[in-house]
């Protein structure tokens, strides 16, 4: 295993922990309060969160052959949004249980890859763009900002 990819791996699965730890400690009433700009609930946005792990990991496993990752802005928009009717009424320890299990895939996923992997440059929303860039920007970035926002949401 790459030092650099366990570290990355590292600093997801603390990202996903601290994420884990404020869905378990929300109240019924902060799981349903609406997050401004998001114009979902915090329920649905933590939901969010674990389920783009898996297509984030898909991103990521086309930009360590150097290939294209797939990115439709419309599709990805239409999946959030019927995600979000689908998993409205989803529970704290549903969401959860998910992350622990989504984001344990997605841990091995990340430490699974090589240095020269992480390096590898494809493409993504028509850039180039390394595995190394998208963990940092996407994988990492993505939880943090809709956990802030979450926090922001509940004061």
């Amino acid at each position: 295993m790459s030092e650099r990819a366990a570290e990355f791996a590292s600093q997801f699965e603390q990202t996903n922990c601290d994420f884990i730890k404020e869905v378990e400690r929300l109240t019924d009433d902060e799981w349903k309060t609406l997050v401004p700009g998001e114009n979902w609930t915090v329920g649905v946005v933590a939901h969010h969160v674990v389920d783009s792990f898996e297509l984030i990991t898909g991103w990521l496993e086309s930009l360590a052959r150097g290939a294209e990752a797939a990115y439709d802005r419309d599709a990805v928009d239409a999946h959030n949004a019927e995600h979000a009717r689908e998993y409205a009424g989803c529970t704290q320890s549903e969401t959860a249980d998910a992350a622990r299990r989504s984001g344990a895939a997605t841990i091995r996923l990340v430490s699974s890859l090589s240095d020269a992997q992480l390096d590898t440059v494809g493409i993504f929303r028509g850039n180039p763009q390394t595995p190394t860039g998208l963990i940092e920007g996407v994988l990492i970035g993505h939880t943090k900002s809709h956990l802030r926002n979450i926090r922001s949401a509940l004061g």
